[in-house]
């Protein structure tokens, strides 16, 4: 098989974007660019360098919406995976190109099957106000993701060498078992994560974000930032940002025009793409 180049990946990715696009935009469902791929509308126009897939971020209730939607969609390119997909272990979903595939290094994607190269959709959800509750939610949240995580069979003990891998498997099994707490079903700490990160989506806070974001409560902010959309051209292509796009990109990353440093100018995956 062919490895996918860096510019045949950006293609992918524009069209995978452009696939989500249409469908909301059929569907009035709002959405917007995020992450780095917002930072890179904005610094940039389009792509960072260096970066290598796409972002997008949808309310909870556009997000269910959306899920629904192409769960049901028949098209022949694009696939997806979400949280109801066995052996799929993220609370966020993933559209992928079914003319590629990944090979993944990561041990909690063992059981992904056919995955390819793919932008993922970010459900924002409702998170505690007050800042002491926020980062205490993340953690619990970041605990019961652990223990998912833990409780896929041969996570605790990956290792590409049998003898580390035999080794890992007997030093590390306090841990597990520690993590596991008695559940062995990694589906039932999924389900349990989802119950987690949903549970103040009927509440009165003030706050929302990603849950489990790399950037953990600098995610949190305030709600009305997600509430208004307009266009943006990104790689010479309309898709939609935040308006309030500015203390999205500034909570995120501070001073978010600045380039970081060149040692962090690299893509953040384990994995290699290829052609099928």
């Amino acid at each position: 098989m062919r490895k996918v180049s860096s510019s045949e990946n950006k293609e992918i990715v524009l069209g995978i974007l452009s696939y989500i696009d249409n469908i909301c935009r059929e569907n009035s469902i709002e959405y917007s660019l995020g992450a780095g791929t917002l930072l890179g509308g904005i610094r940039n126009g389009g792509f960072i360098p260096w970066d290598d897939d796409g972002d997008v971020i949808v309310r909870r209730n556009e997000y269910d919406r959306l899920m629904k939607i192409l769960k049901e969609d028949t098209n022949s390119q694009y696939g997806f995976m979400f949280e109801e997909t066995p052996g799929y272990y993220y609370v966020f979903a993933k559209v992928y190109d079914k003319r590629t595939i990944l090979k993944t290094i990561a041990p909690q994607d063992a059981k992904i099957q056919n995955l390819g190269v793919y932008v993922d959709i970010f459900p924002i959800d409702k998170v505690p106000s007050d800042k002491d509750k926020a980062i205490e939610f993340y953690k619990e949240a970041m605990n019961i993701n652990y223990s998912m995580y833990m409780a896929i069979p041969g996570f605790y003990s990956h290792n590409n060498s049998f003898i580390k891998r035999c080794v890992k498997k007997v030093l590390y099994y306090p841990k597990y078992k520690t993590a596991i707490k008695g559940q062995k079903d990694p589906e039932i700490w999924k389900e349990r994560l989802l119950n987690k990160i949903k549970s103040y989506e009927d509440s009165n806070e003030s706050a929302a974000g990603f849950t489990l974001s790399e950037y953990a409560e600098h995610e949190y902010m305030d709600a009305e930032i997600f509430d208004g959309y307009e266009d943006i051209t990104f790689e010479g292509i309309k898709y939609r940002r935040l308006k309030k796009y500015k203390r999205y990109l500034t909570a995120l990353y501070g001073n978010y025009m600045q380039l970081p440093p060149e040692d962090k100018r690299k893509p953040k995956h384990a994995y290699i793409e290829f052609w099928k």
